[in-house]
C-alpha cells in the first residue's frame, strides 16, 4: 500500500500551520521524500511521519521553496546516528548544490549520500531546470 501526505506547498515563508513544498509517500517501511522545503521535519512530525524511515529525497528544482529544508533534514539524520544511505536526486546540478551546502555550513555530513539524477532514474526530461512532464 502507498500512503501519500502533503506536508506542505505553496507560497515563500514557512508558517506555523504550514510548510514549504513536501511530499512524504510511504511504502511499507520505507520513506520517499518529495522535495523539501522549510518546516518539512516540522510537518512530518505533525503528521506522525518518522523521517528516519526516510530512503529517498527527489527534488523536482532548485527554488529556495523546494529545497531550504535539505540542510537541515540532512543535519538531524547524521545527528540522530542514522548510518544509512539516502538517494537523492534532482535536476542537473545536485551535486554542485549539495558541495555548496555542505562547504557554506562548514559541516561534516554523517551519511553517506547517493546522487543521482531525477531524469536518469525516472526517465524523465529536464528543460531549462524545470521537470517536464
Amino acid at each position: 500500500m502507498v500512503e501519500v501526505t502533503m506536508l506542505g506547498c505553496g507560497g515563500t515563508q514557512p508558517l506555523p500551520e504550514r510548510a514549504l513544498a513536501a511530499l512524504w509517500l510511504q511504502v511499507g517501511g520505507s520513506g520517499l521524500l518529495l522535495d523539501c522545503g522549510e518546516g518539512t521535519q516540522t510537518a512530518a512530525r505533525r503528521a506522525g511521519k518518522s523521517l528516519f524511515k526516510l530512503d529517498g529525497i527527489l527534488l523536482t528544482h532548485y527554488h529556495g521553496d523546494h529545497i531550504l529544508g535539505l540542510p537541515g533534514l540532512l543535519l538531524t539524520q547524521g545527528a540522530l546516528g542514522r548510518t544509512a544511505p539516502v538517494l537523492v536526486a534532482g535536476p542537473p546540478g545536485l551535486r554542485g548544490l549539495l558541495r555548496g551546502t555542505h562547504r557554506l555550513l562548514r559541516i561534516s555530513l554523517l551519511l553517506v549520500l547517493r546522487l543521482h539524477r531525477l531524469a536518469v532514474l525516472l526517465g524523465l526530461r529536464f528543460v531549462g531546470g524545470l521537470l517536464i512532464l
